[in-house]
């Protein structure tokens, strides 16, 4: 558990405290786990789990310059960037 990142953060608008627990990709989220890392930030079981791939590759190694013309993916871009 020594790979693991805890913040605690506030999002306006929300009553409270909010907070995330990092875990790295080579850690298994199991039940077992998961009752550890409650456990050893001393909270009870979250009510959510958000699991994320994290990749240090630029964003136009994962498309091809076919979809980056189709318009739908243009569109999906500058909704991004407006964001």
């Amino acid at each position: 558990l020594a790979d693991l990142r805890y913040t605690k953060f506030k999002i306006s608008g929300l009553p409270g405290d909010k907070h995330a627990i990092f875990v790295p990709d080579h850690l298994a989220m199991t039940a077992p786990t998961f009752k550890s890392i409650a456990s050893f930030v001393q909270k009870e079981l979250p009510s959510m789990l958000l699991c994320g791939i994290s990749s240090l590759c630029h964003p136009s190694k994962m498309t091809t310059p076919q979809l980056r013309k189709c318009q739908d993916f243009v569109n999906l871009m500058q909704d991004a960037r407006a964001s």
